[in-house]
This record gives C-alpha cells, sequence and structure tokens, in this order.
C-alpha cells in the first residue's frame, strides 16, 4: 500500500496557495506513477472541506477519481458534524480525512 499522509496549506486566495496546491498533488502523482502498489490511502489535514464549490477540491477529487479512492466516510456511512473544534469560539469544521 502506499500511503499519503499530508498537512495542505491553508487556503487563501492567492496565486501562490493554488501553486502550492498543484505541487502538492503533482507531487503524490509522480510518486504513484514510480511506485509498485496494491492500494492507495491519502489522509491526514486536507486544510478544505469536501464541498463541489471548493476549487481545491475539485482538483484533489481529480488526483482521486484518477487513483480510484474515496473518500472513507462516504464508505463507512458515516455522517461526521466535525473533525476540529474549538470550544471557545464554537468554531468546527471538517477539514481532515480519509481518502482509500
Amino acid at each position: 500500500m502506499l500511503m499519503f499522509t499530508v498537512y495542505f496549506p491553508c487556503k487563501d486566495n492567492t496565486i501562490n496557495y493554488h501553486n502550492d496546491i498543484s505541487d502538492c498533488l503533482g507531487f503524490m502523482e509522480q510518486c504513484v506513477q514510480m511506485s509498485d502498489h496494491n492500494d492507495v490511502m491519502i489522509l491526514g489535514d486536507m486544510n478544505f472541506e469536501c464541498c463541489c464549490n471548493n476549487v481545491v477540491y475539485k482538483a484533489f477529487l481529480s488526483l482521486c477519481e484518477e487513483l480510484h479512492v474515496v473518500r472513507a466516510d462516504k464508505v463507512c456511512g458515516s455522517d461526521i458534524d466535525f473533525t476540529y473544534f474549538q470550544e471557545s469560539t464554537l468554531h468546527s469544521s471538517v477539514i481532515d480525512h480519509i481518502f482509500k
């Protein structure tokens, strides 16, 4: 199994952010192409929510389709409310994911 643990950059609207994400995705794609493996898993802090109106998620989803991986919570039937919660501000988000 080829496993990637990721910590993608925090989202901003600069060209540098989009270039950094493209570099990360390109590196992952190159590793997959150069490796002898039976399975791929990607997990970690994506720093983005998986929603269709997110440009970065769309780019990542394209790689996932190429690698034949899907979000693990989709497979498990889980309805995760949040993966991050800050008690003092009551802020929550779902930015940590597993793709298998």
